[in-house]
């Protein structure tokens, strides 16, 4: 199924200031991502980290946060461009703060959109892109996140790290904008210059185009009701 989105102007237009768009990532740091699989996504990020610098549009338009999650919520990188952070190397260990990471991370969002109003800088619907391999209770933040979701607040993306027994996808689509997606055989690499090129695609977009960002079933399996 095609998964297409639309997009418009953001608030205030100022032709002195490069559109933006913000990409929080909301990653799972808990002890269960220890071993390979937090090797993988560190690796991934980096990939993702030189595809940005590697194209002009992302290097001036995206802007990229990241929110770890165990059994603390970290803010490890605020809003910015890849040419003003360096791409941090996480670690796996404690539990699983689920929800205080998805807080922040609204929250971030928050915060940078009343940034971009307050410059008059116009901006792309900001994107929250949660990868985890652990289940939570998110009762208390699953409507919320549906709502803004729905309202365009921002787009929540629930990537499952793996397929392993702790994975509950049912979960994670309770929170999806759209739907949520399983990760198969660890490719967080081909995952991230996935994720690249869409954002390519979106920060380039033209109020009223339409870009497919649909991925790859040999990449990622979509979870269906």
């Amino acid at each position: 199924m095609s998964n297409t989105v639309f997009f418009g102007q953001g608030e205030n237009p100022d032709e002195n200031f490069k559109e933006k768009t913000l990409c929080v990532f909301l990653l799972d740091t808990s002890g269960s991502m220890y071993g390979p699989k937090i090797d993988h996504l560190n690796d991934g990020l980096k990939t993702f980290y030189q595809d940005i610098l590697a194209e002009n549009a992302l290097a001036e338009g995206l802007e990229v946060s990241i929110v770890t999650f165990d059994s603390y919520v970290k803010n490890l990188q605020p809003p910015a461009l890849a040419a003003d952070f360096t791409m941090p190397t996480l670690n796996a260990s404690g539990g699983t703060d689920m929800v205080g990471g998805i807080k922040k991370a609204i929250e971030i969002v928050k915060e940078r959109k009343d940034y971009y109003k307050g410059q008059n800088i116009t901006y792309k619907r900001p994107w929250i892109v949660m990868i985890t391999d652990g289940q939570a209770n998110v009762d208390s933040i699953k409507d919320q996140v549906k709502k803004d979701g729905d309202a365009k607040h921002y787009f929540f993306l629930p990537i499952a790290a793996d397929n392993g027994p702790d994975i509950d996808m049912k979960l994670l689509n309770s929170l999806a904008t759209d739907r949520a997606y399983q990760l198969k055989g660890l490719k967080f690499s081909d995952f991230f210059q996935w994720l690249s090129r869409s954002f390519d695609g979106i920060v380039q977009a033209k109020p009223g185009d339409k870009v497919d960002v649909t991925p790859s079933p040999e990449l990622l399996s979509a979870y269906e009701c």
